[in-house]
């Protein structure tokens, strides 16, 4: 019975002492570097990247945001697909202010470079293409303190190769990034 009170205890302490740290974001900058599963819904292709994002903090709300995706490979053999590199920017809203867990929802805009081979023809590789990308997103980050955090984001990559391909194909895919991020300028209050 004296654990089960200790536990409960140290339990309550920890809570009432998270419960009081804040976060202050604005002006601060995040940085994340991942491997990031995706899955291309049209062929239902498994994918994974190498992936950088950033964030900008105007505000306690609004976050400009910047991310680089690396396509590494496709894990269905054989694949159709070369290349995936994307770049994208836009901003994030986030619900919380200067709160250790701190959702959010945004929405990107940029470009991806696809390549494409033809599994009839050996060896035939068409050029790459660069596709325009919208890319919704939403997802959360947790505070530990002010030097990390904890991520994890859900995006959906929107966009259509008209070239790489035989044949127009839509690139719509589902990306997950989770990780341990680094930041600058953000404040434990």
């Amino acid at each position: 019975m004296k654990k089960f009170i200790l536990v409960i205890a140290l339990v309550g302490v920890a809570i009432s002492a998270t419960a009081q740290d804040k976060i202050k974001k604005a002006k601060g900058i995040r940085m994340m570097g991942t491997f990031s599963p995706g899955i291309l819904t049209a062929v239902g292709e498994p994918v994974y990247y190498l992936t950088g994002h950033w964030n900008y903090y105007f505000n306690e709300h609004i976050s400009l945001v910047g991310e680089g995706s690396y396509f590494m490979s496709s894990l269905k053999t054989p694949s159709t697909i070369t290349a995936n590199h994307k770049l994208l920017g836009g901003f994030n809203y986030h619900f919380n202010t200067e709160k250790r867990f701190d959702p959010f929802i945004g929405m990107q805009m940029g470009v991806g470079l696809v390549g494409g081979q033809s599994l009839q023809l050996i060896n035939v590789k068409r050029l790459n293409e660069v596709v325009p990308l919208m890319s919704p997103t939403i997802g959360m980050n947790y505070y530990v303190g002010s030097i990390f955090h904890f991520f994890g984001h859900v995006r959906f990559n929107s966009g259509t190769s008209l070239e790489a391909f035989n044949e127009n194909r839509n690139m719509d895919e589902w990306q997950l990034l989770v990780g341990l991020g680094l930041n600058f300028g953000v404040k434990k209050q």
